[in-house]
């Protein structure tokens, strides 16, 4: 009974003893094993620049994105933001407009306002028009969305599902909960695009599939391995 006793108080003797030793400093957690592993806190914020730095080594492909203004004027302008976002149960994509701009301006004037998405092939033709449509201007030629048929390799017909105002993201934390509210046209910023593809054709005309892409702020494609 007395070694039980000793036992028992050397144990919860330990217990006090091992805890306090192998207490976690901040910035560490304990491991199943028993073991700490060293962890760094997730930093508050990232400037903008070393940000823009980083995503200029990426690759995104070039588009132009068009729709048909009330006047019954066509209106675009060249993105890089495009991507694929779902399937199914519909296939969805997202892009992002700044704003003011007259072409976010004509997406957010009514619900589902349909557009349609040039996917551009890495011609000389498709440069100059990536050029032309990422120039702000009251009015592009005719002759330039003419082209666009000629150029791209595919298009989609879309419509706007949902637009998200990025600006009013800007005071959340990882402790907030985000609540999705439409964007406003009379707002300066960015707006994110959520909108269902209808229909995807490839161009009959066009049987090269060698997409434009962005890259370091130039033009370029990717290699297809022979």
């Amino acid at each position: 009974m007395l070694d039980q006793m000793a036992t028992q108080r050397f144990l919860k003797g330990s217990s006090r003893t091992e805890v306090g030793k192998h207490s976690m400093p901040e910035g560490e957690t304990m491991a199943e094993d028993g073991r700490g592993t060293a962890t760094t806190a997730a930093p508050s914020s990232c400037a903008p620049e070393p940000f823009r730095q980083v995503m200029r080594q990426l690759s995104f492909p070039v588009s132009v994105l068009t729709v048909q203004l009330e006047d019954g004027q066509p209106h675009g302008a060249t993105v890089s933001s495009l991507s694929s976002v779902a399937l199914e149960p519909h296939p969805l994509i997202s892009l992002s407009l700044r704003r003011p701009s007259r072409l976010a301006s004509h997406l957010l004037r009514q619900p589902r306002q349909s557009f349609q998405v040039f996917l551009l092939n890495h011609l000389p033709d498709s440069i100059r028009l990536a050029t032309i449509f990422s120039q702000p201007r009251n009015q592009i030629p005719f002759a330039a969305f003419h082209s666009l048929q000629q150029t791209a390799f595919a298009c989609l017909h879309c419509h706007v599902l949902q637009s998200i105002d990025l600006s009013s993201l800007n005071h959340l934390t990882p402790q907030h909960h985000l609540h999705l509210s439409p964007s406003s046209d009379t707002l300066s910023g960015s707006t994110l695009f959520i909108a269902r593809v209808l229909q995807s054709t490839f161009s009959a005309g066009n049987t090269q599939q060698q997409p434009l892409m962005y890259h370091n702020r130039s033009y370029t494609t990717i290699k297809i391995p022979d």
